[in-house]
């Protein structure tokens, strides 16, 4: 049973995991690429920050049903 367990040798056990966080960047990577990606609601948004009125504070504000 012993000799079924072979163990790794420095050099393998670099190169395997060199392998793995190649691959695991390499997934990372593909995965960001729709960050840089617009959104279809950015007009929206705009707008919908364009149209709130701004307070300058201190000040007292009404939250209304918050």
């Amino acid at each position: 049973m012993h000799d079924l367990i072979r163990p790794l040798s420095k050099d393998s056990a670099m190169k395997q995991f060199k392998f793995a966080m190649g691959l695991l960047c390499g997934l990372v990577l593909s995965s960001l690429s729709c960050l840089g990606q617009a959104s279809s609601l950015a007009p929206q948004i705009m707008s919908a920050q364009s149209q709130v009125k701004w307070n300058i504070g201190p000040a007292k504000a009404d939250l209304g049903k918050v």
